[in-house]
C-alpha cells in the first residue's frame, strides 16, 4: 500500500425513523489510493448497521447509480460480500462517491423497494425469486 490516500464519499439509506435524524448518513472514507474495491467493503461493513433487529439485510453498494457489491448479513451479524463489477483499484471510480441501499426481509415483511402495496396489500415485487438475495439482483435487473 501507498502512503497516498483518497477520500470515497459514502452515503446510507435510514434503516428507522431515529435514523432518520442524522440523513443523509454520510462520511467521508480516508482510504489508501491503491486499495482495490474488495477491500473497501470490510470498511464499509464497519460503517453500516450490519445487523438490525434480527432481520436478514443485504446493503447494495452503488457507484453512479449502478450496482458495484453486495454486503448481505444473516440474523446473527455475520456478513459476506459479493462483488458486482471487475475487482478495480478505488481511484480508478468515476465518481468517488457510493449510496448504501437497504434491502431486509423481516419475518416476511419486505423493504418498499421490493414490495407494494395494491388495495391496501402488500405484493411482493418479485414473486418469482425465493431468496432476499434473489430479489436483490431482480432489482438491479442482474442475472441469477
Amino acid at each position: 500500500m501507498t502512503d497516498q490516500k483518497i477520500l470515497i464519499h459514502m452515503e446510507r439509506e435510514s434503516v428507522c425513523m431515529g435514523d432518520d435524524v442524522t440523513a443523509p448518513n454520510a462520511k467521508d472514507l480516508s482510504v489508501d489510493s491503491d486499495m482495490r474495491l474488495s477491500g473497501l467493503l470490510p470498511v464499509l461493513a464497519d460503517s453500516i448497521p450490519l445487523r438490525f433487529d434480527g432481520q436478514h439485510t443485504i446493503w447494495g453498494i452503488e457507484n453512479d447509480k449502478r450496482p458495484v457489491a453486495l454486503l448481505e448479513t444473516d440474523p446473527a451479524g455475520h456478513y459476506t460480500n459479493e462483488l458486482l463489477i471487475e475487482n478495480i483499484f478505488l481511484k480508478d471510480l468515476e465518481k468517488k462517491e457510493l449510496y448504501c441501499r437497504y434491502f431486509y426481509n423481516y419475518q416476511g415483511w419486505l423493504c418498499s423497494s421490493l414490495s407494494y402495496y395494491i388495495d391496501g396489500k402488500l405484493m411482493d415485487a418479485h414473486p418469482e425469486c425465493m431468496t432476499l438475495s434473489e430479489k436483490v439482483k431482480a432489482y438491479y435487473g442482474l442475472q441469477e
